[in-house]
């Protein structure tokens, strides 16, 4: 889906266009190969670049051919309850801004939220609030995951520990996993714009851009925070099944022992052979109080061991 808008100083609103001019802001969303040579013919746009944005495992990296530059990135999402990141490239050419992914993000729309400040025509500041809305997601989607992390380790220290709650816990550490390997290579390309040789800038360009450094920090410090939260608590609740598990076993297995003893006896007097007490008129008693005081001494000796 190929959409194109464009926002002047004077405009007060963010409107979309059916043709290209100077200064648009082009979305690409799961491009048709009709599509793609379409772009490359009329914007000159390398194809296999925006082939490259389509592919899920895409990292995040910074190209430049021509008068364009491409910046690879992965954009924070949450679908049905998973969080994790898509791929999707920003493409800064001579007289346009364009984004390209393999499904529809919610940049167009936030943007819209802060129409005041977005003007198509001017090139690096475009590109650098896209930057800024996908910190903002990224910051609250890691916010949202700290939150999680810390109710369900509130909840599960009061009640039974179960499985469903280990994996999730195991589902956060491969958000913040996906989160630090975006994150992480992202802070080159804010290096590399800095330097100026990628995008024209100005001395509120290179503000915007250290504050973004700094953001970035903040966002991987956050990642690696919460997903050490996440791995130890985990641990410690796999510590506590496993010595469920093992309290369960010794006190079955000593349940057996106690009980084992208390049939072994009384199957030997059901053998037909000569045997001690057979003929004594209280042997009954008598086998069943041997068979009681060993099975209470078992019972004791366990308990004093802690095996029950």
């Amino acid at each position: 889906m190929l959409r194109i808008f464009y926002k002047n100083k004077q405009m007060l609103e963010l409107e979309e266009r059916q043709r290209f001019e100077r200064g648009v802001l082009i979305e690409l969303i799961d491009p048709t190969s009709e599509e793609i040579e379409y772009l490359h013919k009329k914007l000159k746009i390398n194809s296999s670049l925006i082939h490259d944005a389509l592919d899920p495992y895409e990292v995040p990296r910074l190209e430049a051919e021509h008068d364009n530059k491409y910046v690879f990135l992965r954009f924070p999402v949450k679908d049905e309850g998973v969080v994790s990141t898509v791929p999707f490239l920003v493409v800064a050419g001579d007289h346009f801004v364009m984004f390209v992914s393999s499904k529809r993000l919610p940049l167009i729309d936030e943007l819209n939220e802060t129409l005041e400040d977005i003007t198509t025509t001017q090139k690096t500041k475009m590109v650098l609030q896209i930057l800024e809305r996908m910190h903002s997601n990224y910051k609250s989607l890691l916010y949202g995951i700290n939150k999680d992390i810390n109710s369900l380790s509130l909840r599960a220290a009061g009640v039974k520990i179960e499985n469903r709650d280990i994996m999730k816990f195991i589902d956060f550490e491969e958000s913040l996993n996906d989160f630090l390997n975006a994150l992480v290579p992202y802070k080159n390309i804010l290096n590399k714009l800095l330097d100026g040789k990628a995008l024209t800038l100005y001395n509120e360009d290179k503000d915007l851009i250290e504050d973004l450094l700094l953001s970035s920090d903040e966002l991987v410090l956050l990642s690696q925070t919460s997903l050490k939260s996440s791995i130890n608590i985990r641990d410690a609740y796999s510590t506590v099944l496993t010595n469920n598990l093992n309290r369960v076993i010794k006190f079955l297995t000593s349940l057996t022992i106690i009980l084992t003893v208390a049939v072994i006896i009384p199957s030997i007097y059901g053998m037909n052979l000569d045997l001690p007490l057979q003929s004594h008129p209280h042997a009954f008693l008598i086998i069943m109080a041997i068979t009681a005081a060993i099975s209470i001494f078992l019972v004791w000796l366990f308990s004093k061991k802690k095996w029950l």
